[in-house]
């Protein structure tokens, strides 16, 4: 992924890199404190800002990374055994607001960034994802006595405190499939 220009006379200069194929989005520009390892491509234009070199100057310093985009989606429902895993005979509940969550990576406030409500076999889904690591939290149904199960049984991420909150998952550029694991009995 390296690359060089030589040559170069004393001046002004940018860098315009074009996404590779099958790639969906530059990376956030100049994120972190330190430059020699953040993207400097601009999300929309691929540009760098111009720098000025000087005689002798190396500057090794101007990159962009790219993603492909992710998903999550999961499953709200009746869990009338109490166990925390979905059976075959227990039903999808449909109108569970479903509030995706993106952990800041710098330590700072995570930011609600998307909300859904399931559908009539219980399933919710949020697309379009940048890389990175999220959580939901589930709402019970208006109007409706239904508590959260909390449970560690089975292999999914179930909500895991009684405000339906489930721990947080990390999503990757290039996940083969959408993650599945966030779901929540009641």
């Amino acid at each position: 992924g390296n690359y060089k220009f030589t040559g170069l006379v004393p001046g002004n200069y940018f860098v315009t890199f074009a996404k590779p194929t099958g790639y969906d989005s530059f990376s956030p520009m100049d994120q972190g404190s330190d430059n020699t390892v953040d993207s400097d491509a601009d999300a929309t234009s691929g540009q760098t800002a111009t720098t000025t070199l000087q005689s002798g100057d190396n500057d090794l310093t101007w990159d962009a990374g790219v993603y492909r985009y992710t998903c999550l989606n999961g499953l709200a429902w009746v869990d009338t055994n109490g166990n925390g895993i979905k059976d075959g005979s227990e039903s999808g509940l449909q109108d569970v607001s479903v509030s995706l969550y993106r952990k800041d990576d710098f330590g700072g406030v995570d930011v609600l960034k998307a909300t859904a409500t399931t559908d009539a076999n219980g399933a919710y889904s949020f697309s379009n994802l940048q890389p990175g690591t999220y959580y939901v939290k589930f709402a019970k149904p208006s109007g409706t006595d239904y508590q959260f199960v909390i449970s560690s049984s089975g292999s999914d991420t179930k909500a895991t405190d009684l405000n339906g909150q489930t721990d947080p998952v990390t999503l990757t550029s290039g996940q083969p499939s959408c993650d599945g694991t966030l779901k929540a009995g009641l």
